[in-house]
């Protein structure tokens, strides 16, 4: 049997603003257990940081881009 071809799977920096959107909102509307809040502050942190570390490395490529 052939096996068809898995679609390449793509995560932007949107999607994981979403997530942290996301994040926001369970916390706000208190969907979450408390002995889940230092689990979930955690992986916010790290999403939020590799955006933000990812924004700032795009943009100074595109500034050193305008240049030449």
């Amino acid at each position: 049997m052939d096996q068809e071809p898995k679609p390449e799977i793509n995560i932007t920096i949107t999607d994981l603003k979403n997530v942290l959107v996301l994040i926001d909102l369970i916390t706000q509307r208190g969907a979450l257990r408390g002995s889940e809040l230092s689990s979930v502050a955690a992986l916010y942190e790290k999403i939020n940081q590799f955006v933000s570390e990812t924004e700032k490395k795009i943009k100074k490529e595109s500034d050193g881009s305008t240049n030449v």
